[in-house]
């Protein structure tokens, strides 16, 4: 989530990405809105590099964070599922996207009582 800041924030917008930990959760945020036509409901499923260079060159590294172009957001909500944690939670507000990744299991099937 946080090479993900880094690769997609708005560079133009003069603020620092914000990594805030709390004991239930951790809050990413990222200065500029969601790039091209990727949307909070797409995100999963659509692409748009706003910084393509920086991309390309990251993915120049002998072992890059982001195997493929595309794929980083994929990757870390797979390893968060992986703990049994709940979705991040993405939120764009006016100038800047959360993440809210929540130190939250998933339910649990309990068992019913017998009567």
């Amino acid at each position: 989530m946080i090479t993900n800041a880094v690769l997609h924030r708005d560079y133009s917008i003069a603020s620092d990405i914000h990594i805030r930990v709390f004991d239930n959760r951790v809050e990413i945020g990222s200065p500029g809105v969601l790039a091209g036509h990727v949307t909070i409901h797409n995100i999963l499923t659509e692409q748009a590099a706003r910084n393509g260079t920086l991309v390309r060159l990251i993915n120049k590294f002998p072992n890059p964070p982001n195997k493929d172009v595309g794929e980083g957001l994929n990757t870390a909500f797979k390893e968060i599922q992986a703990l049994r944690l709940k979705h991040p939670e993405i939120i764009e507000k006016p100038n800047s996207v959360l993440v809210v990744i929540k130190h939250e299991a998933l339910g649990r099937l309990q068992a019913q009582k017998r009567r």
